[in-house]
C-alpha cells in the first residue's frame, strides 16, 4: 500500500518566485515580512512611501518639522521556524486535496524562498504531543528532507495540543528567531492555549496559517436523515441535516472566533486558506499587507 501523500509544491513555488523577483526591493521586503523582534536601534532617518506608520517618531518628528522614523539593524540572516499541526483532523477533506496536503505544500513553498534567500528554516510536528523537532538549518537539503517527512500519511494521527510545541519553542528558542509560523486548521484551539501563545507572541515575531476545508465551515444541503455510528463503540444517531448544519456551522463561527480573538490579542497575524482555493495569491496579499 502507497503510505505518500499527494504534495506538488513546485507551480506555487515558481509563481512566489516569479512575484519576489519583480519587487525592486525584494531584500528589503521579504526582510520586512519576517521582521522579528530582535532589532537594535541604529538612529533615525526620513520617512518613505515605503515604511509602515507605526514606525514614525512623533516626538522626533515633531522636533524637525518632518516625518521621522527610527533605523534598526537588521540581524543578517533570518531565522524561521515552522509549527505543523499533524494531528487527525489535517487527514481530511471534500476538496482535491487534504488538508495536511494543502498546508505542506505552503510551507514547503516557503521553505524555498528562505533557503534560497540564505536564510535558516526550522520544523516542529505536532498533534497532542511534541513529535519531531528540526532546528533551524541553512541547507539545500532541507527542502527535500522536509517533503519527504511530511508525504507520509503515516505521520498525521491523533488529537491537536498546540500548548505543548509552543512551551517548548519558548524554552528551547533563543532571540535570534525572527519568526514562528503555526499551520493549522485550529479545530482544537481552546482557551487554555491563550497564556502561552500570549509568551511566545511576545517574544517571538509570530504568524497563524488557517487552512480549513469547506466543509470545515459549511456542511452540504443533504435532504432527509441519516445514521452514523461510532466505530468504536458501535453506538448509532439518526441525524436530521437540516438540524444538524445549523448546529455544526454556529459551532464553526464560534470556534473560528475564539482563535482568531486570541491571535489578536496576541498581536499575531493570521490569515485564512481553504483548500479549494490556490493559496498563492492569497499569501502574496498578506505579504504585502504585512510591509505596508
Amino acid at each position: 500500500m502507497d503510505n505518500k501523500l499527494k504534495i506538488e509544491p513546485s507551480e506555487s513555488i515558481a509563481e512566489l518566485r516569479y512575484f519576489l523577483k519583480h519587487f525592486e526591493t525584494r531584500t528589503r521586503r521579504w526582510k520586512i515580512f519576517f521582521r522579528g523582534k530582535s532589532f537594535e536601534f541604529d538612529g533615525y532617518r526620513e520617512y518613505s512611501a515605503d515604511d509602515d506608520v507605526s514606525s514614525i517618531d512623533w516626538r522626533a518628528s515633531a522636533r524637525t518639522n518632518q516625518l521621522i522614523v527610527k533605523k534598526f539593524k537588521e540581524e543578517e540572516e533570518k531565522k524561521v521556524m515552522f509549527l505543523l499541526d499533524i494531528g487527525e483532523t489535517m487527514v481530511t477533506g471534500s476538496s482535491e486535496k487534504l488538508k495536511c496536503e494543502y498546508a505542506a505544500e505552503i510551507l514547503l513553498s516557503l521553505v524555498d524562498l528562505i533557503i534560497n534567500n540564505n536564510d535558516r528554516v526550522g520544523l516542529l510536528l505536532y498533534n497532542d504531543k511534541l513529535q519531531n523537532y528540526y532546528p533551524p538549518k541553512r541547507s539545500t537539503k532541507t527542502f527535500d528532507i522536509y517533503k519527504e517527512i511530511l508525504s507520509d500519511s503515516k505521520i498525521y494521527n491523533g488529537t491537536s495540543d498546540l500548548s505543548n510545541p509552543i512551551d517548548f519553542l519558548t524554552q528551547n528558542l533563543d532571540n535570534s528567531v525572527s519568526a514562528v509560523i503555526i499551520i493549522s486548521d485550529f479545530l482544537k484551539f481552546n482557551r487554555k492555549i491563550k497564556h502561552s501563545l500570549d509568551v511566545m507572541a511576545s517574544r517571538f515575531e509570530t504568524l497563524a496559517f488557517f487552512v480549513k476545508d469547506p466543509v470545515d465551515i459549511n456542511l452540504p444541503d443533504i435532504s432527509g436523515e441519516f445514521i452514523v455510528s461510532d466505530p468504536k463503540t458501535g453506538q448509532q444517531l439518526i441525524v436530521d441535516p437540516k438540524i444538524a448544519k445549523n448546529l455544526y456551522e454556529k459551532h464553526a463561527r464560534d470556534q473560528e472566533n475564539l482563535v482568531k480573538e486570541s491571535f489578536k490579542d496576541a498581536g499575531i497575524d493570521f490569515i485564512n486558506f481553504t483548500t479549494d482555493k490556490p493559496f498563492v495569491h492569497d499569501l502574496i496579499n498578506f505579504l504585502e499587507e504585512r510591509v505596508k
